[in-house]
Formats: structure tokens, C-alpha cells, sequence
């Protein structure tokens, strides 16, 4: 989604209970062709392959729409978005080392990248207060950009894919350095005695995450 779930000032109890909602439904459905695009690769059928990651990547316009237009925001949500992003990413950056000439270092920093950040998100939730960092632009200029270079990999369009690639790698490199410094300065913040990360909004949460990578 290119906005989080979560709005300013929503409490725990409206949005906590919503898991089976159906923006969470459609990210879940972003996963469930991974095995079949495998498929489609093994057995060379490429326009499928190009259909069903085609279709998952609507998946994720997607529940961001519905959730901001019929106000399905929740916590669950964010969590699910950006996770099915990089479980998507990071199965095909997999498969096309495999059927394709898609660097192996590639795949490896978008998978250690993925891997950091899943780790810091985990790390925030149990040690800070249950905090749930939303998913950002940069984050998802990232996915947007390896996305590309996936898809023009898959037709086997170069040097399009290795033009591409190198875009991508930019802003790999930005976002791990966004990240970065975000993370660090979430860990050293305070919170006041009547707030907890389950009360801040997203709206909060990214705007730290912008400042620490403006005060780097």
C-alpha cells in the first residue's frame, strides 16, 4: 500500500480486531500464487508467470484502496502489506536466479535487506511497546523499482532488466540507509507515560523515521 492502515488517532480497539478484513484478505492473496509463478517458470510458461505476478502486484493497489476508502485500517494490516511484499520479492528474486541470469548478489541484498527489516520490525514490537512500523514511500519506491526489473528479467527483455536493475539498486541501497537511521532513532526515543506504540499513529511513526534520516 502506499499509505498505512492505520489512522491518526485510531485506537486499538477499532482497529485490533479486524484480521479477516478484507484489504487483509487481498494481501494474503498476493502470496498464494508464489507457488504456481514457481511452477510457470519450471515448466517455461512465461505469460503466466507474467499474469500471476501481474496479479499480485494489483493485490497491493489494492488493499490500500479498500482500506482507505471504506476505513478497514488496522494494525493487522500493517503488518500484512509489507510482509507479503517482501515474502512476493523475495521468492521471485529466488526463482529467477534459478530460470534466469538474474544476479546471485542481487538476490542476496534483497533478501538480507528484507530479512533486516522484518528483524528490526520484530525488535520494535516486542521491545518498544508493541510498536507496528507502517510501510513508506521509500519502502515502497523500493518494491516498485525490483518489481520492474523482476517483471523485464521474467520477459527476458535486456539489457532493459540490467538498466533497470542498477535504478533498483539505488534505491535498495537508499531505503537500507533510511531504514537504518529511523530504526535507530525509534530505539532511543522515550515514551511518554501515556503512550504506547499502539496508540501512535502511522502517521507518527514514519514522520520519526523521516526525521532521523534528515538529521543523519
Amino acid at each position: 500500500m502506499t499509505a498505512s492502515r492505520l489512522h491518526i488517532g485510531t485506537s486499538p480497539e477499532q482497529t485490533q480486531g479486524t484480521l479477516f478484513s478484507p484489504p487483509n484478505l487481498i494481501s494474503l492473496c498476493r502470496v498464494l500464487p508464489i507457488p504456481l509463478i514457481y511452477w510457470s517458470f519450471e515448466r517455461a510458461f512465461d505469460m503466466l508467470a507474467i499474469g500471476l505476478l501481474t496479479f499480485s502486484l494489483l493485490t497491493d493497489a489494492a488493499d490500500g484502496y479498500l482500506a482507505r476508502r471504506f476505513g478497514w485500517q488496522s494494525r493487522w494490516g500493517v503488518i500484512f502489506d509489507p510482509v507479503a511484499d517482501k515474502i512476493l520479492i523475495g521468492s521471485l528474486s529466488v526463482f529467477l536466479v534459478l530460470y534466469r541470469d538474474f544476479p546471485v548478489w542481487m538476490a542476496g541484498l534483497i533478501l538480507f535487506r528484507d530479512a533486516a527489516i522484518v528483524a528490526a520490525g520484530v525488535f520494535l514490537f516486542l521491545k518498544r511497546a508493541r510498536m507496528v512500523v507502517p510501510s513508506n514511500r521509500m519502502g515502497k519506491l523500493t518494491t516498485v523499482a525490483t518489481a520492474a526489473t523482476m517483471i523485464l528479467y521474467t520477459l527476458n527483455w535486456q539489457p532493459y532488466g540490467v538498466w533497470v536493475l542498477c535504478g533498483s539498486l539505488v534505491c535498495i541501497m537508499g531505503s537500507g540507509i533510511y531504514y537504518m537511521i529511523g530504526f535507530l532513532r525509534l530505539t532511543k526515543r522515550d515514551f511518554k507515560p501515556t503512550e504506547t506504540a499502539s496508540s501512535m499513529s502511522a502517521h507518527s511513526v514514519d514522520h520519526a523515521l523521516r526525521r532521523g534520516s534528515q538529521q543523519a
